[in-house]
């Protein structure tokens, strides 16, 4: 009976890290064709909350809504990021936190704290009202033995318009993510958020 209840969880944390980012059948890009012309990444910028809009995977973090990202400044040009969501079921608050360190070029070199693993985003367009950073990983970090594609849509505020949305979907898009990838993280009902 043991065997049984180890082999279930087994195959249910197997799920859950397969459908962590989203597949890529190709070489992981560098998103250096997608990001914006004459883009030079300023970490000032992106201080403060944002709320992800658009996210990849869908299936990543599934369960959980209302997300706010807080990114506060760190000696030695790193940012500490606080990421909060509430579980939909038990409306308990999770927290997940961590720093990272950026170049002029928008690559971010991220550690979640509680995990101890590295990854690596690209910044590919940064404007007043949002931002994305886009992540692939060839050696299956997230999915077993596979590659794929992970990231964020972050707006300023949680309810931006949906021609805003819409830019933000097709920027996602041209670096190469199917729409069908991109999830749209509603922040209806989630006040305590504002």
């Amino acid at each position: 009976m043991f065997r049984k209840i180890l082999n279930f969880l087994i195959v249910i944390y197997s799920i859950n890290f397969i459908f962590a980012q989203a597949p890529y059948k190709y070489k992981c890009p560098t998103f250096e064709k997608c990001t914006d012309k004459n883009f030079i990444f300023d970490q000032e910028t992106i201080l403060g909350y944002y709320y992800p809009i658009l996210k990849i995977p869908y299936y990543f973090e599934n369960g959980y809504k209302c997300s706010i990202f807080e990114f506060s400044k760190l000696p030695n040009k790193t940012i500490q990021f606080d990421k909060y969501d509430l579980n939909e079921k038990t409306k308990r608050e999770r927290q997940m936190y961590g720093i990272f360190q950026s170049s002029p070029n928008g690559t971010l070199s991220l550690k979640f704290t509680q995990f101890e693993f590295p990854m690596t985003f690209k910044i590919v367009t940064n404007k007043p009202e949002y931002f994305i950073a886009l992540a692939c990983h060839d050696c299956g970090i997230f999915s077993q033995g596979g590659k794929g594609i992970y990231g964020y849509a972050f707006s300023k505020v949680p309810w931006p318009s949906c021609e805003l949305i819409k830019e933000m979907k097709r920027k996602m898009i041209n670096c190469g993510i199917g729409k069908h990838f991109i999830k749209h993280e509603i922040q209806d009902g989630c006040s305590r958020c504002s």
